[in-house]
């Protein structure tokens, strides 16, 4: 059966907080337990299967803010374009008017 340090040891290494007297300890711990050297690889196996899924979930989450973020920046392009579109159709209702209405010149 593990014991408490065991876990604590298994922990520290894992976050990389263990001293080398910490390590050294684990080692020996290690050689000498079949069952501690079984509990460690499982250990050593769930953090690198938690940190892959963590790393794919941030990925995740980073991708889905910059699609968020050109979405944003799209929306603001279209508004602007909508913008132009509207003040050039005004400008050339305007423009159309004018010549329109303009007095016609005396014959020559």
């Amino acid at each position: 059966m593990l014991a408490p340090r065991d876990h604590g040891l298994f922990a520290r290494y894992l976050d990389g907080l263990a001293t080398e007297a910490e390590a050294a300890e684990l080692s020996q711990r290690l050689r000498a337990d079949a069952e501690a050297a079984a509990a460690f690889a499982h250990a050593c196996r769930l953090d690198a299967s938690l940190g892959d899924h963590f790393r794919q979930e941030k990925g995740a989450s980073e991708v889905s803010a910059t699609l968020e973020r050109l979405g944003a920046g799209r929306r603001t392009w279209r508004r602007v374009a909508s913008i132009a579109a509207g003040i050039a159709a005004a400008i050339l209702i305007a423009l159309s008017s004018a010549l329109w209405l303009r007095p016609a010149r005396p014959p020559n």
